[in-house]
């Protein structure tokens, strides 16, 4: 990944852990494991990167990370619908997802929402 003229290593994988399906809830349930790992991190400069688009129970997903702007120190995570734009009007999914941030000089820094 090139950002800022600064190339970027960025290593992506996928795990689906298990299939915890529950009829009764009407949902799949596929748990899944992606990590985003970004070498130079703290070099970026840009205001947001979005990670490849992946698929958990038929629904593709992409990350969106804002690591600068004006609130230095600060980091934004999202989970996002990729290419939301052709969703058709209405189209919802129930997600249950968390975050873990991992500062691999400290990890006294990291931290899991």
């Amino acid at each position: 990944m090139d950002v800022n003229g600064l190339i970027t290593k960025v290593t992506w994988k996928i795990e689906v852990l298990s299939d915890v399906g529950s009829k009764s809830m009407g949902l799949n349930g596929q748990l899944t494991k992606v990590t985003w790992r970004i070498e130079n991190f703290s070099s970026i400069k840009v205001l947001k990167l979005c990670s490849e688009n992946f698929t958990v129970d038929d629904s593709k997903w992409q990350l969106i990370i804002s690591p600068g702007g004006t609130n230095k120190g600060f980091l934004s995570i999202r989970l996002g619908v990729a290419d939301s734009a052709a969703s058709a009007f209405g189209w919802t999914r129930y997600a249950h997802f968390g975050f873990a941030v991992i500062d691999q000089f400290d990890r006294e820094n990291s931290k899991t929402l």
